[in-house]
């Protein structure tokens, strides 16, 4: 009988949009199938209020509207990468 474990664990993503690169918070698991291998377990949460554009002069705070849009874009690239993985976007945190 093999063993899993949950770890959870805060990480950040990007999207690049055209030539604007923007950056969030997220919160996914991972579960140890063996030893030497882990595998995403989902689903992903995305915090749809983390996310910024990147710019030369740092990070830039965007409207409600704009971070919605690009936490979806990052949903919908995300998910299509992972395949079988569904990743939720949380607008209130």
């Amino acid at each position: 009988m093999s063993q899993a474990q949950f770890i959870n664990r805060g990480e950040q993503f990007f999207v690049i949009e055209g030539t604007t690169r923007y950056e969030g918070d997220c919160v996914w698991s991972r579960v140890n199938e063996s030893e030497v291998i882990s595998k995403p377990a989902y689903p992903v949460r995305i915090f749809v209020k983390s996310i910024r554009r990147c710019g030369l002069i740092g990070l830039v705070p965007l409207s409600q509207a704009k971070r919605l849009r690009i936490a979806r874009l990052a949903k919908q690239v995300l998910e299509s990468k992972e395949g079988d993985g569904s990743i939720e976007l949380l607008e209130g945190y």
